[in-house]
């Protein structure tokens, strides 16, 4: 989904730089599920309103991403970088037409994820909302 690199640059320069030119990318903070260990993961995002919008596709892999049962595991634990800016984010998997408008929005944002959906046809690829703490409104905003 983004270059190789990006794995390596966003966390060293905590968001700043990054190789995929273009594409939003955060820094994802979160514990892990198992070993409450810190774990940062650089992923695509679409903004919606103040809000980051993250989906737990793995290219369609047959599980969830580590990262998801990280946030699930420890959801009061969870923080974004974006830009060298780092905020404690509440978390929210959608569900029902909230999903739905939320998918069509990140696929109007990277057209891979549908693809993602028809390899893994057995699972309902997570959409994950990060609301930063304090923030006020709705998703669809």
């Amino acid at each position: 989904m983004f270059p190789a690199i990006d794995r390596r640059l966003l966390p060293l320069t905590r968001g700043r730089l990054k190789v995929a030119l273009g594409q939003p990318m955060l820094l994802l903070h979160t514990l892990g599920a198992k070993t409450g260990q810190a774990r940062s993961t650089p992923l695509l995002y679409t903004p919606v309103g103040e809000s980051f919008v993250i989906v737990a596709s793995k290219a369609g892999a047959e599980h969830h991403p580590g990262w998801y049962h990280n946030l699930r595991a420890h959801p009061d634990a969870v923080d974004v970088e974006i830009g060298g800016r780092r905020m404690r984010v509440q978390v929210r998997v959608a569900e029902g037409t909230e999903r739905d408008e939320l998918w069509r929005r990140v696929n109007d944002n990277y057209d891979g994820y549908e693809v993602y959906q028809q390899r893994a046809p057995h699972r309902v690829i997570p959409v994950v909302l990060l609301e930063p703490q304090g923030a006020s409104g709705g998703a669809a905003g």
